[in-house]
Formats: structure tokens, sequence, C-alpha cells
């Protein structure tokens, strides 16, 4: 049975005037190609609204590339209990398969570090392409097509093309190889349950995570989760990976997560990407020549994004959290002027 709530289910002392035009362009005037689901909004830790077009707040959504956030956190975790280290090469943990590989190609994979993979700067020349080219799609191919075993073993075999940690790529290439690592570094008895071991259950969260062929989880796509659950994420990110006086990710961890990556640092960003980027987390952080991709909004404002226009958009200055579970055309909906949007609902409660 489908839950439906119209107009917005309000929640505290937030009146409906404040957050008529929000609602409008989510649900009743959106922008051409725009199609929300779900949505949550967040504020000091409290639900202030809340609307479900087709959907319920006990629907398990597929998170898409919201999942590649979920997994840096898995990362940062991983190295707090000495599984693995940001700095390390690739090389460590797949010698056999790099060595297996063309000598130039092998050459260039043996420069790549986990912290690269993180900030989608390997150097491997991925083509992240859905519909508008789908037989190019390197991703398509990989979660559909040719990975019947290891989906990071697919990727590693990506054309080396730039030295790492010089460009930014989005690569869900990338995050396949870092699952794979996670997978490799641990313990066998602690492979199939360490999301859950580590973040779900100590948050409460039920969690689908499909695994590959192989046994690692599909961590740049696969990470199904309820809306509330994706509102606990974004709180964890505000409380610096704290969850009720339990430090589940270290708090360096996060910051560095939430940071201008090492790449568009010194190399400069908005020029290959109309946003910035962090470690498997989108940002409006501001690039060394002072600009920034939304100059309306604030720059501490940190995004999860997932195919279809979905959404987690996170104000820590504001201790807000907004949850969008969508289906839009590519590119769609007018970030800037949406975040504008729940910063002014939010700012009468």
């Amino acid at each position: 049975m489908k839950f439906k709530l119209l107009p917005f289910c309000l929640i505290s002392s937030l009146s409906f005037a404040s957050t008529f035009k929000l609602e409008e362009y989510l649900f009743t005037k959106p922008d051409p190609g725009m199609k929300t689901v779900s949505y949550i909004l967040q504020k000091n830790g409290k639900i202030i609204a809340s609307r479900f077009e087709e959907s319920s707040p006990n629907n398990l959504n597929v998170l898409w590339s919201m999942s590649k956030s979920v997994t840096s956190l898995l990362v940062g975790i991983a190295q707090e209990r000495g599984y693995l280290n940001l700095e390390d090469n690739i090389y460590k943990y797949f010698k056999k398969e790099i060595d297996s590989l063309d000598p130039k190609q092998a050459k260039g994979l043996k420069e790549i570090r986990i912290r690269h993979l993180l900030q989608m700067s390997s150097g491997l020349d991925w083509k992240e392409y859905y519909e508008e080219d789908a037989f190019n799609s390197d991703v398509v191919k990989m979660l559909y097509l040719k990975s019947s075993d290891s989906t990071g073993i697919y990727a590693l075999k990506t054309p080396a093309l730039w030295e790492p940690g010089t460009r930014f790529l989005y690569s869900s290439g990338d995050t396949a190889i870092l699952t794979e690592i996670l997978r490799r570094s641990l313990p066998p008895e602690y492979r199939d349950t360490y999301p859950w071991e580590w973040l779900f259950e100590p948050m409460g969260i039920n969690a689908v995570f499909e695994q590959d062929g192989a046994g690692a989880f599909m961590g740049s796509s696969y990470l199904y989760l309820k809306t509330k659950d994706l509102l606990k994420i974004g709180q964890l990110l505000i409380d610096k990976g704290m969850y009720k006086g339990r430090q589940l990710v270290p708090a360096a961890y996060v910051d560095f997560a939430l940071s201008l990556s090492d790449s568009m640092r010194k190399r400069g960003c908005l020029e290959d990407s109309y946003m910035t980027y962090g470690a498997q987390f989108w940002l409006n952080a501001i690039c060394p020549n002072g600009k920034r991709p939304f100059p309306e909004v604030p720059a501490s404002l940190v995004m999860l994004l997932g195919h279809g226009g979905q959404s987690v958009f996170i104000f820590p200055d504001q201790k807000v959290v907004a949850v969008r579970i969508s289906q839009d055309k590519e590119k769609a909906m007018d970030k800037q002027k949406y975040a504008k949007l729940v910063l002014e609902a939010v700012s009468e409660d």
C-alpha cells in the first residue's frame, strides 16, 4: 500500500509558508525533467517536513552512486582498525593481477594509492556514461555485461592514462577497486559482515548491500537504505563521525573526506568537473582560484549524489540534512536553486 501525504507533513513549529516554495519546486511545479518520489528535511536532528509520493518511509531505496559515500566511511573505519592505509599502493593487494598485465599498464597501476581511488584521481581512463552512450560505457559493462566475477578486477584493466593524483575523473571503477581492496584487507570471517558490524548495526540502520561474484560489496552503486537512515548518515557527518556518543568513523577521516581533493587543490577545479570533490563526496568547496560551484550557498555544503537526481544535501553549519529520492532526467535539478530553497525553508524553525 502506497503512503501519500499532500501537502508536506510538517513536524515542529515550522510554518507551511516557509516550505511552500520548496514543496512547489519539488512536487507541484518542478523544473522540466524533475520527479521527486519522497523527501525528508531535518534540522538539529529532528525531522521538520516530509512527503512521500510514490513510496513509503519503510521502502529500501537503491542509492546508486550515493553508495560511494558510505563506502568511503567504511574505508575510514578500516584504516582506523589497522586493516589498510590510505597511502598503501594498490599493488600490495593486486600483485598477481597487476604482474599479469601488459608492462605499460602494470607500471601505471603500481603508482596508484588508495587515496587516489577515494579522490577519483587514479589516472585510469574510465568512461562513466549511462543512457547517453551505454554501448561505450565502462560502468554499464562493469555492472551488467562483462564482470560476472570481480567488478574490481574488471576496473583494474582500464587503461592508465594520467599520473595518479594529478587529475579528477569521476569513476565507479575507482570505487569498485576500493571495495575489492576492502574485501582483501580483512580476515575472511569479516568480509560479508563488516558494513553491519562497523556502521549499520550501531546506527540501527536496516540495509541491503549487494555483492559481486567475488564477494566484494557493490560500493559504487548497490546499497539500499530507507530515507530516515540516509538522514542518520547525514547527521553522522555533521557530528564528525559520532553517533550517540560513540565515535564510529574517525573525526580526522571525516575531515579528510569532506575536504577538497589533492588533485583539485594542485591542478585547479571547475574545469574538468562542474562541482568540487573530496573522498567519494561532492562538495561546494572553494577552489584555488577562489571560486566555488554554488556561490550563493555555504561553501561547507556536502552532497551525496546518485543516478536519477537522488541526493542527500548536508549543511553542517546549519545542522540541516535534506534527503531526496527521485527519478530525474540527467542534471534536471538546479542544485544551487534547490539548496537555497532548503535553507529558506529551515530559516524560521
